[in-house]
């Protein structure tokens, strides 16, 4: 996640500060009480990889993952911007999901790209990511069509960078599903993880 003064084309800055990893007991505690909604998809692309925390927690899950961010961290398929990539290459044909932990003031961004894969979209983010009146819009209107925000009841506290450096658990985070499928019209869920 990155904080508002990041310029995206600045890499050593982007590898400084936008890679906040998200905790094993994020991906824990979001399985153990919802299972169901990790094990319907079997082909996941992991776009913001960072140091491989997601993408090796579904392999341990015996799912299929592609991985990719625009800083080599040594965990990546590729190295790719994900905002400037091509979703009608082959490679993508048979994504089931896009899991992500984008960086926080390029959400909307990630989400519109995500979007043009025609998959859906399990977002690992700050509870405030419902707070603007833009992304608010986009999610009331359908344009985001959010399935279900799962909402943690504990903080969790995301490292920093490769060194891994703590940080405080003042934020309040959540899983997002968006889903490709736009006849899904229902009210969106919201449900905790205890």
């Amino acid at each position: 996640m990155a904080s508002a003064n990041i310029k995206r084309n600045d890499k050593k800055t982007i590898q400084e500060n936008e890679l906040y990893n998200t905790p094993v007991n994020a991906l824990d505690s979001f399985y153990d009480q919802y299972p169901d909604v990790i094990d319907q998809y079997e082909t996941f692309y992991d776009p913001a990889s960072g140091i491989g925390s997601i993408t090796e927690w579904l392999k341990l899950k015996g799912k299929h993952v592609i991985s990719s961010d625009i800083v080599d961290y040594g965990y990546q398929d590729f190295i790719e911007d994900f905002l400037t990539s091509n979703a009608e290459d082959k490679l993508f044909r048979y994504l089931d999901c896009i899991i992500i932990n984008p960086p926080f003031t390029l959400t909307a961004e990630f989400i519109d790209k995500a979007l043009e894969y025609n998959c859906d979209i399990l977002m690992f983010n700050r509870m405030t990511t419902i707070e603007s009146r833009k992304r608010a819009e986009k999610f009331q209107s359908k344009e985001w069509n959010l399935e279900c925000m799962y909402q943690f009841a504990f903080r969790v506290s995301c490292t920093k960078g490769v060194e891994r450096q703590y940080t405080s658990n003042s934020v309040a985070y959540a899983w997002y599903k968006i889903t490709s499928n736009s006849s899904h019209t229902s009210d969106t869920q919201l449900r905790w993880i205890v």
